[in-house]
Formats: C-alpha cells, structure tokens, sequence
C-alpha cells in the first residue's frame, strides 16, 4: 500500500484529513519534519479545494515538480506583481495553484517563494487556504533540525504539521533513514547507529516557530488506518503550544 492509499484510508477512518488536523478557514498551514509531506500536502489541498475560494500551495524550499493531478496549475515567476494578478484573475478558474519562483535545472526541483510574499498570498481576498512545506529533509523518514536556518516557518502560519514517517521505525540511526542524525543522536542521547526511541522533532520545532501558533503533529506511510487523532501524533502532545 503507498502513501496515497493510505492517506485515502485515513480520510474514510476520521472522515478528512481537514477534521483530523483540526483545519480552519483561511489557514496558513506549515508542514516540516519529513516522510511525506508533499504528499500531505496536496492530500489536504485536495480537500480544502472542495469549500470557495482558492487554495495555494508552495514551499519556501524545494520541491518536485508536482503532477497533474497533485495541482491544477503550477505558476512559475519571481515577480510579486505576476502572481498576483495571475491567482486575482485565474484562481477561481483553478482552484488550486502551486506557486513557486524557479525551476532548478541541476536538480530538476522547484524553488519556493520567500516568506514575505506569503504575507502577500494571505491578503489575496480571493485566496482561503495556504499550504507550503517549509523543511527539507532530503526524502529521509525522519529529521532532527539544525534550528539556526530550519525550518523556513512564515510568521503569518496558523497551523504548524511536522511529520514523521513511521517506517523509521526499528531503523538504525544514520544519515540513510535519518536526516541530520548526528543532531538527532545528540538530541536522543543516543550514538549515531544505535537503536532507540528517538525523541528529536518537537522540541528543536517549536523553538523555530515565530509566532503563537497550534501546533499537530502526525505520522505518514504505513500503518495509519484506523489511528485516532490524537495517535497520529510525534512524540509528546500535540495541541496548542506557543513559542515561549
């Protein structure tokens, strides 16, 4: 079973993944940590397409490019004026738009926007949802953050996601399954290939996040069916938390 599948299982189990998170409207949503946020990404974007208004998804990273039927529309400019008159006069048309500044002819990803410009997205009337992914983790299941330059969070997110893939699990602790694991071997108190319960996202998060904002963790890939809210979930609680 691939994430996809398993995402749409979830949404049977807890009716939607925009119930599951508890999204509301007009969201600035940041997810980071690793194992799978893309793919959440445009899960809960196809969801959130389904109330008015127009749903934006972007990163202040790198991505793939996404497929046709991740977005309906991956507009590609630097230009703040472009991309506003392009969502003012197409958005309703779309639905839903991927936004980025640059193809990355190196690497074949997307380069995100800067965070100012989500501060322009926001004040779009027409937009009602934002979604970006807002860490790298090198497609890794699991990643510990170096919080002197990551995650890249908006001060105008609402809703922070990190996620984790459960398929760490049982893994050894190294730079194949974790990104950053000499951090996270730091963090857990553990050597880099040992074996543990590693506790190393929270914490290290919530110190990057710039404003009061909630706070819902939740795990991706396999094994998710069936799981409660609350079980989706890092270690520690997810629930309202503020940067002290």
């Amino acid at each position: 079973m691939d994430l996809l599948d398993i995402m749409t299982n979830l949404r049977e189990k807890l009716d939607s993944l925009t119930k599951a998170f508890g999204v509301q409207h007009g969201e600035v949503i940041s997810l980071v940590g690793a194992g799978g946020k893309t793919t959440l990404m445009f899960a809960l974007a196809r969801e959130l397409t389904l109330h008015e208004g127009v749903v934006v998804t972007t990163t202040t990273t790198k991505i793939f490019p996404p497929s046709s039927s991740d977005t309906s529309y991956v507009l590609v400019s630097e230009d703040e004026n472009e991309i506003r008159d392009f969502i003012l006069r197409k958005g309703y048309e779309y639905g839903h738009i991927t936004v980025v500044s640059e193809k990355v002819n190196s690497s074949g990803k997307l380069k995100g926007i800067n965070v100012e410009q989500v501060k322009m997205l926001r004040e779009l009337g027409v937009v009602t949802f934002i979604i970006i992914e807002a860490d790298g983790a090198a497609r890794r299941p699991l990643k510990a953050p170096d919080t002197d330059y990551e995650p890249v969070i908006p001060q105008d997110t609402t809703l922070v996601i990190p996620v984790v893939g459960i398929d760490v699990l049982g893994c050894e602790l190294n730079e194949e399954h974790v990104f950053r694991s000499e951090i996270a071997a730091k963090l857990a108190a553990l050597t880099r290939g040992a074996m543990g319960q590693l506790n190393v996202g929270e914490e290290n998060y919530l110190k990057a996040l710039q404003n009061a904002v909630r706070y819902e963790a939740g795990l991706a890939r396999q094994g998710l069916a069936g799981q409660s809210r609350r079980d989706l979930a890092l270690p520690g609680q997810p629930g309202q938390r503020s940067h002290p």
